[in-house]
């Protein structure tokens, strides 16, 4: 019921709930000047199924990132499919 009221008489609901691009962009900067790191697995990207199963089973202690290809434009094409398929946290 309370989607109907939304979707009614061209509404829009908006968030920038990362601080918006800005603050997302100087990030980056924020961290290198205080030391603060990622614990991260890297994982060649034809790893993805494993990555993913491994996600499953909550068997990773910190962030696993896929090493992409050279092609960023079918690296971000591959990476938005897999979240829409398997789902981000």
């Amino acid at each position: 019921m309370a989607m109907t009221i939304l979707l009614v008489g061209r509404k829009k609901l908006s968030s920038a709930g990362s601080g918006g691009r800005s603050a997302t962009a100087a990030m980056p900067d924020f961290c290198a000047e205080h030391g603060v790191t990622a614990d991260i697995e890297l994982l060649p990207s034809a790893r993805v199924n494993e990555a993913l199963d491994r996600l499953r089973r909550h068997d990773v202690r910190s962030r696993v990132l896929l090493e992409a290809g050279a092609d960023p434009v079918l690296r971000n094409k591959e990476l938005l499919n897999l979240l829409r398929h398997h789902g981000a946290s």
